[in-house]
């Protein structure tokens, strides 16, 4: 199978997503890079100035070097970008954390990405060994006289230097880190400017974390080099969005389907004085025809439905739901995207026919349409992936006699909960640590406005309610891994060679919703 050749790695000559960036700073110095609801914004040029001067403190204070990793325990905001900005001028790697874990989720991910600094919000005690700087102290300097430093590492990088690490769940409760390339991240940035023909003048209201792969690389990265002006908002606020909207000017708003189905319950009752300039929205996640026909109605705006995973960087699937195509479900994902070529196998790797469910699985059609590679837990080093053959992606999908494809659900132990990724067997040991708590398992089920909610059946030996249990894993789980129910049975229904019957499961559930209904 062929490959693009370097020289044509990117939209914007053969530079990189910062180098692109660092062009239209000099060019347009005084045009807004970012800006949020406070009233707080970075011009280019002040983004270029505290990157620099960024720079130097990493380098000269704190010995960072090119290839090292530094992790951003960073909420959004309009400094997060000179951080970004100088840490890939260095040739360093950014990896973003999310301050939603808990202190043991986070300790687990510095280990597995081998980082040597964590910036962060805050002052706090190393973390796994790994010293702490915060944000206020990096970037104490608001100008530099490293400018030319900073054009020159730029400059310096190539198609294969590491540009981010982005940590998954997997399939398994520890971090599972992937490594994207610059040639990567170029990828990306191409596949924004094709699909959305987004740059210079746009607007991106930014709710997604940036410690995400969604709200890192394709939002904040792409945006910066694609001359997007980004409009930061603290977090997704669905009684908000509106206001949301107006302060910014948005023309592009990427949101999930949970996100489109809560704007929708809590609009206001004139809909017709929601003030929209938005243009097109990129969505993901499951949602029903009438609920996008209404938004699109309101806000004006083209859905644009994309499906990917981290690994393979931009969307391998892309539909519009201007009006939705349902004949399977209602959940399209549509045709394959411009840079991959997909099939659907059966558990034996055969093709499936249309109209049967089978495993997406995916090849690049640009050696960069696949992520580097993974970082091994024990080594710490790159274990590169096979960027020429096929990907499992551990979806299911089913297609129409066209090629046109809807989701069908996952193969491995994993729920999709308003867009993260949860791994099912971090859930149950936690649920097992509880001491009243014998045996316990949980599966995913359909919830109209978060796509998947996770359901807990569990065993006791003592006394405990659901609360007490949902608490303790409350206090032990991000937010969005916490089981939305907990049901207490006698046993777990297990298949004749021990493993759990989650089929079985499902049904009994399933039964019991119903008889709770009626």
């Amino acid at each position: 199978m062929s490959t693009t050749h370097e020289e044509n790695w990117d939209i914007v000559g053969g530079r990189t997503w910062v180098a692109s960036f660092l062009a239209m700073a000099a060019t347009s110095p005084s045009a807004i890079a970012l800006a949020d609801d406070s009233g707080g914004q970075l011009t280019r040029g002040e983004v270029r100035e505290q990157a620099a001067a960024a720079l130097g403190l990493l380098e000269r204070e704190h010995g960072i070097r090119a290839g090292d990793r530094v992790g951003l325990l960073l909420e959004n905001g309009v400094r997060y970008a000179p951080i970004v900005v100088g840490l890939a001028c260095l040739g360093a790697v950014a990896s973003p954390i999310s301050t939603k874990l808990t202190p043991t989720e986070i300790e687990a991910q510095v280990r597995a990405t081998g980082l040597k600094l964590v910036i962060a919000d805050a002052a706090q005690e190393p973390i796994a060994g790994v010293p702490v700087l915060t944000r206020d102290a990096l970037l104490k300097d608001k100008e530099s006289n490293e400018l030319a430093r900073l054009e020159q590492g730029a400059a310096a990088l190539d198609v294969e230097s590491h540009a981010t690490i982005i940590c998954t769940s997997g399939s398994t409760a520890a971090p599972k880190p992937i490594v994207l390339s610059h040639g990567n991240v170029a990828f990306a940035v191409s596949s924004s400017w094709s699909y959305y023909a987004i740059g210079d003048g746009d607007v991106g209201l930014s709710v997604f974390p940036w410690a995400h792969s969604n709200g890192h690389v394709n939002q904040l990265l792409c945006w910066l080099a694609l001359g997007v002006q980004i409009s930061v908002a603290d977090r997704f606020t669905a009684s908000g969005f509106a206001a949301q909207l107006r302060w910014s000017g948005a023309t592009i708003a990427p949101l999930n389907g949970t996100h489109i189905k809560m704007i929708l319950a809590r609009l206001p009752a004139d809909t017709a004085a929601v003030d929209s300039r938005l243009r097109i929205v990129p969505t993901a996640l499951e949602m029903d025809a009438a609920s996008a026909a209404q938004f699109v109605a309101i806000f004006s705006a083209r859905l644009r439905k994309v499906w990917y995973q981290t690994e393979t960087i931009a969307p391998g699937t892309i539909c519009d739901l201007n009006p939705a195509r349902t004949v399977i479900n209602d959940n399209p994902l549509g045709h394959p995207g411009l840079g991959h070529e997909l099939r659907l196998l059966s558990e034996s790797g055969a093709p499936v026919p249309p109209g049967e469910p089978g495993e997406i699985h995916v090849r690049p059609l640009t050696r960069h349409a696949i992520a580097l590679g993974r970082i091994d837990e024990q080594t710490h080093e790159l274990v590169p992936y096979d960027r020429t053959g096929w990907w499992p992606t551990g979806d299911l999908a089913i297609a129409e006699p066209d090629g046109f494809l809807y989701y069908a659900g996952r193969t491995k132990e994993m729920v999709k909960r308003a867009g993260h990724n949860v791994a099912l067997p971090e859930v149950v040991d936690v649920i097992r640590s509880h001491p009243a708590v014998v045996d316990a398992t949980a599966f995913g089920a359909p919830d109209r406005m978060r796509e998947e909610k996770i359901i807990a059946l569990v065993v006791l030996d003592r006394p405990a309610s659901d609360d007490e249990i949902i608490a303790f894993c409350a206090d032990r789980l991000a937010d969005y891994k916490v089981p939305s129910e907990v049901l207490i049975v006698p046993e777990i229904a297990r298949t004749e060679i021990g493993k759990t019957d989650v089929k079985e499961l499902r049904q009994q559930y399933e039964l019991a919703a119903k008889a709770a209904v009626s």
